[in-house]
C-alpha cells in the first residue's frame, strides 16, 4: 500500500530562510534581511545593506539604519573571513612551491658529478740515513738522482688544416 504525501521523509537539502550556494570567493548568499530579499558573493550584499542603511541614515529612520548596518556588518565579516582564509591558503600554497624548488634544485646539485682536479704532487724525500764511510764513497761517486716531475698533460694542439699545410 501507498503512504500519504506527508509521510514521506524529505529528499535533499530543505529551503529554511538562508541559502548558499557552493564553497569559495564567489559563493553566493541569499538574504532575507528587513523587507528586502538581496542575492550575491558576500561583498556584493554587504555593498547592497550599506546603501540601504545611508538611505534609511538619510530619510531619518535610525531603527531601519542600525538594523541595516547590522546585516552589513554580519556580510562583511563573511567577507573578511573568506579574504584570511584565501590568504593563509596562498600562503602556504607559495611555501610549498618554494620548498618544492628547492629540493628539484637540490636534486640537480646532487646530479652534477664532480670532475676531480689533477693537481701536481709534491715529492717528499726520504730523510737521510747514517752510513759508514765505505758505503758512503760508492753513494758519493753516484751522483743523486733527482726527484721525478711532476708531469702535466699539455693541451692537444689543434690540428692544422689542409689550406694551411698546402701554403
Amino acid at each position: 500500500m501507498r503512504q500519504g504525501s506527508g509521510s514521506r521523509r524529505s529528499r535533499g537539502r530543505s529551503n529554511n530562510g538562508k541559502r548558499s550556494f557552493g564553497q569559495g570567493p564567489n559563493r553566493s548568499f541569499e538574504s532575507n534581511g528587513p523587507g528586502v530579499k538581496l542575492r550575491g558573493t558576500a561583498a556584493q550584499v554587504f555593498e547592497r545593506y550599506l546603501a540601504l542603511a545611508r538611505d534609511a541614515s538619510s530619510s531619518g529612520d535610525r531603527v531601519a539604519s542600525e538594523n541595516l548596518y547590522q546585516h552589513a556588518e554580519h556580510y562583511y565579516r563573511l567577507h573578511s573571513a573568506g579574504n584570511a582564509e584565501r590568504k593563509l591558503k596562498t600562503e602556504s600554497e607559495r611555501a610549498e612551491e618554494e620548498d618544492r624548488e628547492d629540493e628539484e634544485v637540490a636534486a640537480a646539485e646532487a646530479r652534477v658529478v664532480a670532475v676531480p682536479t689533477v693537481e701536481a704532487a709534491e715529492v717528499v724525500e726520504p730523510p737521510p740515513t747514517k752510513t759508514s764511510e765505505p758505503e758512503a764513497a760508492e753513494t758519493s761517486e753516484e751522483a743523486p738522482k733527482p726527484a721525478p716531475k711532476s708531469r702535466r698533460r699539455r693541451r692537444a694542439m689543434p690540428k692544422d688544416t689542409e689550406a694551411e699545410t698546402s701554403a
